[in-house]
């Protein structure tokens, strides 16, 4: 893989500032001045360019310099993580702060006693990012007598020379997704769409916009989450839309939309009330449909021993003496996981499937008297006593 370095500096002590090549603007987000003091562009393809300048540009909180790192996040396709804050007293500095790629996740030293698994998507990757934001005026209303660059206010020195593709799948699967994302997803959740099903209806929609270059977006997380990411997103918008699923809080939000209910009804057309049985939960319902199966089978039971009264009725006399002679729950748990397990003693395969140990068909319990293990001396001869 050729590569091409090219290096732009400021020929004077003050900073005229040098031009900025096209395939770095296209990049960086639209609707900033930019002025450049140092500009070394290596060309690695036609796709991808790395790039190592220094950049001042007109913005001058904290607030504007996070909504430009998001736009050159999505424009360059690169995430970039915290690597280190800096304290500022806003007298001088309001911001400052530095990143790097997320392909360094600085794992630490793999020892033997640690044995940590280092992530798949480190590779070590030296890019980086410094920027820091100048006051624009004092308190008492004086501008800074700085002669740096006095129209812009927001440094950046950026180190944009990565040890991997950025525009291949194996990159873009570790993005963070966008928020044009999040949003499409949250509108098909409140549309009644599940995760799963949320997840496939935005890939149908990037299959009709994108047509043969759909392969290349559905490997973007940006714009083609997991299903995992789908599942968060949704018990978070389900949580602030309806609160908790389940305790004392659900109890407490449902009363409240019931109080809501009536109030606007003008009348007491709704009402909750909570026995003690439910109360006695430690605040957490019981799974009524596992109930409704268990009355179920009981049912079923029932029905049985009326219609063959003969067969069932010795059964369920030992089930019922068995059950009154256990005392403690583990006991009844234990006897409730091995229903069904033991009752039967079938002959498959040789083996029989009994809560005893299995026994094989040529153990010495299953032969006949007189035939020995075979571990013993034969005697010459004639056998006698047969």
């Amino acid at each position: 893989m050729s590569s091409t370095t090219v290096t732009m500096t400021s020929p004077t002590t003050e900073c005229e500032g040098v031009m900025i090549p096209e395939r770095i603007l296209a990049i960086l987000p639209s609707g900033i001045t930019y002025h450049a003091c140092h500009v070394e562009m290596e060309s690695i393809n036609e796709n991808e360019v790395h790039f190592r300048t220094t950049l001042w540009l007109n913005l001058s909180t904290k607030e504007e310099f996070e909504e430009w790192m998001r736009s050159f996040q999505e424009t360059s396709h690169v995430t970039w993580r915290v690597k280190r804050t800096f304290p500022t007293d806003g007298v001088k500095i309001v911001f400052k702060k530095a990143y790097r790629c997320q392909h360094n996740t600085r794992p630490e030293k793999a020892t033997r006693i640690s044995k940590r698994r280092v992530p798949s998507k480190h590779t070590s990757c030296q890019a980086n990012m410094r920027v820091k934001i100048r006051v624009s005026k004092f308190k008492v209303h004086t501008s800074s007598r700085s002669k740096d660059h006095q129209q812009y206010h927001a440094q950046i020195i950026l180190n944009n020379k990565h040890n991997h593709p950025v525009e291949c799948a194996d990159a873009l699967k570790y993005r963070d997704v966008s928020e044009s994302t999040r949003a499409t997803l949250t509108d098909l959740f409140k549309r009644k769409y599940g995760p799963t099903q949320a997840v496939e209806m935005l890939k149908y929609e990037l299959q009709m916009k994108y047509g043969e270059d759909y392969h290349m977006k559905a490997a973007d997380r940006a714009v083609c989450p997991d299903i995992q990411f789908a599942h968060r997103l949704y018990r978070k918008v389900f949580q602030e839309e309806y609160g908790e699923s389940s305790g004392e809080v659900m109890l407490n939000s449902l009363h409240e939309r019931i109080d809501q209910f009536n109030a606007e009804a003008g009348t007491t057309c709704m009402a909750m009330d909570v026995n003690d049985k439910v109360s006695g939960l430690n605040g957490k319902l019981p799974d009524y449909d596992l109930l409704e199966k268990f009355h179920g089978m009981c049912s079923d039971l029932a029905l049985k021993m009326n219609q063959y009264p003969d067969d069932f009725r010795p059964a369920m006399n030992a089930m019922v003496q068995s059950y009154n002679k256990i005392k403690t729950d583990s006991c009844l748990i234990s006897a409730m996981h091995s229903f069904g397990k033991s009752t039967m003693a079938l002959r498959k395969g040789g083996m029989r499937r009994t809560s005893q140990i299995g026994v094989q068909p040529t153990a010495t319990a299953r032969r006949r008297p007189h035939m020995g293990r075979g571990g013993r001396h034969l005697h010459s001869g004639r056998p006698t006593g047969y």
